[in-house]
């Protein structure tokens, strides 16, 4: 039997399946019930529904959605459809679908919380790419990395 269960706080590689305005979902291949909330993205960010992704403007003072969609192009980083991204584990959550005994009030019989087309997923797993080096892969590929301590000051 194989179990998959990162631990919290772990750095773990996935892909991007879809963006709306509340997060980011992802998927490793085997599972796909990864998400990244709106509020572990980097700041500042917003949604942008015409290329239906996340963005991150780097450095920049502007913290209104209506303010960042009116920025150019050329200066987002986009979190792009398919795309690897290094995401840090947040938390799991387990959920039991087991429906229980039949909820009465007043001697009626009361209907399922939920519909049957909304199941949560038995296992979830909210993730951050809220810090330096998380995100898409591409952000930190051409990254300069200092060796033996070059560039460094000694005192």
């Amino acid at each position: 039997m194989v179990v998959f269960r990162p631990f919290v706080s772990e750095v773990v590689a996935a892909k991007v399946k879809s963006s709306d305005e509340d997060g980011i979902r992802m998927s490793m291949g085997f599972f796909d019930d990864m998400y990244i909330p709106a509020i572990y993205l980097p700041q500042p960010s917003a949604c942008d529904p015409n290329e239906r992704a996340h963005f991150w403007l780097p450095e920049s003072p502007l913290t209104s959605t209506t303010d960042l969609l009116d920025t150019p192009t050329s200066e987002r980083m986009y979190i792009d459809t398919n795309e690897v991204v290094r995401v840090r584990v947040e938390q799991d959550e387990f959920y039991d679908d087991e429906p229980g005994p039949i909820k009465v009030v007043e001697g009626v019989i009361q209907e399922a919380e939920k519909g049957l087309g909304s199941k949560r997923p038995p296992y979830s797993i909210v993730c951050s790419i809220a810090e330096q080096g998380l995100g898409p892969i591409v952000w930190w590929s051409g990254a300069q990395v200092v060796e033996d301590g070059e560039g460094m000051e000694e005192g």
